[in-house]
């Protein structure tokens, strides 16, 4: 009686379990880098990290921005001047004139961040783990705004830490619609870069917290 082997099927199995994560993980980054050369013209644009960061935003480029607790004092008195045109120059631009910061690609979003004088408060409110974070098809900023503070696991952790949001709206002349997405088990960083990514007229966000304990999320 003839045996037949599954071993050949069983190894085709694994090298496909094997290669697969490799192969998302490379075209990712094929995709972050062709991102990043894009060529984008902020010719005459200067001002301070947040300025010139939403400027950048209205470009396509999706931005998150993570207040040191001495930004106000560094952008009060920053000019930064763009000279390059791919986004990983205009990038490496921005943070070479701003002392104390760094970015990143995170979620295919330009995260700014603080190596110094970082807010430890700020940077576990962005870590905070939700469970489920479900953006409806076609909701507004207004609607954006109201899910956020809806969350249970934001809730829990401004009352735990004796701590208020607020969010303020700056108004762009568009009328923004999200694409829908439902995320689980994120962070709320994620959760804002997939807000900017996915609600059209909302381009950037950034957070801060004031002398006064405020959390302020801006888009």
């Amino acid at each position: 009686m003839a045996i037949i082997s599954n071993r050949p099927i069983l190894n085709i199995v694994i090298g496909l379990v094997l290669v697969l994560p490799a192969l998302t993980q490379t075209s990712t980054q094929t995709s972050n880098n062709g991102s990043l050369r894009k060529q984008i013209d902020l010719a005459g644009v200067s001002g301070s990290l947040t300025w010139v960061a939403s400027a950048l935003s209205a470009k396509g480029v999706p931005i998150g921005i993570e207040a040191s607790s001495n930004l106000r004092e560094i952008e009060a008195a920053q000019t930064i001047n763009i000279t390059k045109t791919t986004v990983r120059e205009i990038l490496n631009e921005i943070v070479a004139q701003t002392p104390g910061y760094e970015w990143e690609l995170s979620d295919g979003t330009v995260y700014f961040y603080p190596v110094q004088s970082r807010d430890e408060l700020l940077q576990s409110f962005l870590a905070l783990r939700i469970a489920r974070f479900n953006l409806p098809h076609s909701s507004n900023r207004n609607q954006v705004v109201e899910i956020l503070n809806g969350v249970e696991e934001v809730k829990l952790e401004l009352q735990r830490s004796n701590s208020r949001l607020e969010f303020m709206v700056l108004p762009d002349g568009s009328n923004s619609n999200s694409k829908g997405v439902t995320l689980n088990n994120v962070s709320l960083k994620q959760a804002l870069n997939h807000v900017v990514k996915n609600v059209s007229g909302i381009s950037w966000w950034r957070i801060e917290r004031l002398a006064t304990g405020e959390i302020i999320v801006t888009f």
